[in-house]
């Protein structure tokens, strides 16, 4: 995996994957605030860290017959949450690479999205149902439901 270089010239950073752990598609990839962390995940179920200077996988976690397609970071950095194809949603401990918890997908098929307010005690899910669903991510109480799109739309990114 390589990050494009900057505008200004910076140099490229290459992720190495560890000699026998082969990716198929990486689906999505996100910074963590600092920068210092980058995490992906991918269609044949596996979420890796990586150390964004040195480009060395620091992790991995593998999900079979799952397929991944969401990653984000809380914005303070120890809360991650990633999303699979109409399956549900992961809610992850960064500093230990564990899953905390997993919450069921709103729909059937297709992709799920997720995002965490800034201390991940919230997160808000969205598919192509339209509708945003908000998550007390301590208790896996629902808050309530965000109906901003007709029907037929679908919610690309939260």
């Amino acid at each position: 995996m390589e990050v494009a270089p900057y505008p200004n010239g910076g140099l490229r950073k290459q992720f190495f994957l560890q000699p026998g752990n082969r990716t198929k598609f990486v689906y999505d990839v996100a910074f963590n605030p600092d920068g210092e962390q980058v995490a992906s995940v991918a269609w044949d179920g596996t979420l890796r860290l990586w150390n964004a200077t040195t480009g060395q996988q620091t992790h991995l976690s593998k999900h079979e017959s799952v397929i991944l397609s969401g990653v984000s970071y809380s914005r303070n950095g120890r809360r991650l949450v990633t999303t699979e194809r109409a399956v549900g949603v992961t809610l992850w401990d960064v500093e230990f690479g564990q899953a905390i918890r997993t919450f069921s997908a709103p729909v059937k098929e297709g992709d799920v999205r997720a995002v965490l307010n800034p201390d991940g005690t919230i997160m808000a899910v969205g598919s192509h149902t339209g509708i945003v669903t908000l998550w007390d991510t301590n208790t896996i109480q629902e808050l309530g439901q965000l109906q901003g799109h007709d029907a037929g739309r679908f919610v690309r990114d939260v």
